[in-house]
């Protein structure tokens, strides 16, 4: 058998290319299927320093047959790019320190992201300068916010060059969806004033279902997220098998991901449902149980906030079920309330 290495976008320092026993940070994996030969490789490449990326990258290796034919590549589960959201009313600080936090450690580049919109005034004079003036105002207020928000997170990410900027005049659920095409992961916070213009901050529930990227809403707080305990609120639905998928670099980084779902009628199909997710996380590296909880006199919702501080998860993953409705986005009980709950960090996927 062969064994051909590709580097990624920049080559690893001072490691030989061979085919000698792994070193101290390679792990190989050894089967031998129907009578051929196989071997994955991964490799545990050490850290960077604090606050930096450092100089290492992620290794591929491409293993082939003895007749020559190749074998696919087994790429590593993670975020390449990772987009944070911010407000134009709210400073950049608290998410920025949060988003930066888990860029850091899956290496990951940070687009920052921020954008608003001028509300649309009827005019009131005979010639509508009044109008025009105070839309010319906002206009400028937005752009200032924007330049203070740029301003605040190239400061902050100085001594990278992962970091980039996005700054728009436009609708910001609409833009911020238009704009995840080029990252892996979304970060934004928590919608605790609902009541806010949507042409200054986005809507969640839009932007779950228009992304089509996962979208990890932070808690209120901000508080630097482990996900050593992850909860995972299942429900057998596309959704939520789509979010699963999404959260895996955070899933098999866990020391223990707990599959809960809510008996509805009979326990036994729902036993079944999450002991297959289960085999499927551990093939994949996961430390994984299932439990089937009985919501009593609870929602859904509370009862999988209720679980997940039990088992002192500060991750929720879970699928956003909706539709659309005359232009509004609305969803089920569950996924309502684990939007609007903030007390905890929430993967939603749709």
């Amino acid at each position: 058998m062969h064994v051909r290495r590709r580097s990624s976008l920049i080559s690893l320092k001072n490691r030989k290319d061979t085919q000698d026993s792994p070193g101290p940070h390679q792990r190989v994996k050894t089967t031998a299927p129907a009578g051929k030969e196989t071997t994955v490789a991964s490799l545990d490449l050490p850290q960077g320093k604090a606050g930096s990326y450092g100089d290492t990258k992620r290794e591929e290796i491409e293993a082939t047959h003895g007749d020559g034919s190749a074998k696919p590549r087994r790429s590593i589960v993670t975020y390449n790019t990772i987009m944070v959201q911010f407000d134009i009313d709210a400073p950049a600080a608290p998410r920025l320190d949060f988003a930066w936090d888990i860029a850091r450690r899956y290496e990951a580049s940070l687009i920052g992201f921020a954008a608003a919109e001028a509300f649309l005034l009827v005019p009131g004079d005979m010639d509508g300068g009044a109008t025009g003036e105070a839309m010319r105002l906002q206009i400028e207020d937005i752009e200032d916010r924007l330049k203070t928000l740029k301003s605040e997170f190239e400061t902050f990410t100085r001594d990278s060059n992962r970091a980039s900027w996005r700054g728009m005049l436009g609708n910001p659920t609409r833009f911020l969806a238009l704009n995840a095409r080029a990252a892996d992961l979304i970060v934004t916070g928590s919608d605790d004033e609902g009541a806010r213009s949507r042409l200054r901050t986005i809507d969640p529930g839009e932007l779950i279902l228009s992304a089509g990227r996962p979208i990890l809403f932070a808690s209120k707080d901000h508080r630097p997220m482990t996900a050593e305990n992850v909860l995972v609120a299942w429900k057998d639905t596309r959704e939520c098998r789509r979010a699963v998928v999404d959260a895996l670099p955070f899933l098999i980084a866990a020391r223990h991901v707990l599959v809960a779902t809510i008996a509805e009628d009979e326990r036994t199909p729902a036993r079944e449902s999450v002991a297959d997710v289960v085999r499927f996380l551990m093939k994949h590296g996961v430390k994984a149980r299932s439990e089937v909880l009985d919501a009593d006199k609870m929602d859904a919702a509370e009862a999988l906030l209720t679980a997940a501080t039990e088992t002192g998860a500060d991750l929720i993953v879970a699928g956003g079920y909706g539709h659309s409705r005359l232009r509004e986005w609305a969803f089920g009980g569950v996924t309502r309330g684990l939007i609007e709950d903030s007390s905890t960090n929430r993967l939603l996927a749709n």
